[in-house]
């Protein structure tokens, strides 16, 4: 009768709200550098492999200038 019962302890926050939480989020990582954004990731295959290499050099050209 009074033992425990199962609650749920989410927080509800509304769906503009989340969304708005996310767009600041990556946008202060991205300000610090910890993110990379892409508009048109051009590669020439799409092996990881080949993906890691490519990404790699944009980051190495991007330290030296």
């Amino acid at each position: 009768m009074h033992g425990p019962k199962p609650r749920s302890h989410a927080i509800k926050l509304q769906k503009m709200v989340r969304h708005l939480g996310l767009k600041v989020a990556l946008s202060a990582q991205t300000a610090e550098g910890k993110l990379l954004v892409f508009e048109d990731l051009e590669v020439p295959s799409h092996k990881t492999k080949n993906i890691v290499n490519y990404i790699s050099q944009m980051e190495d050209k991007k330290r030296c200038c």
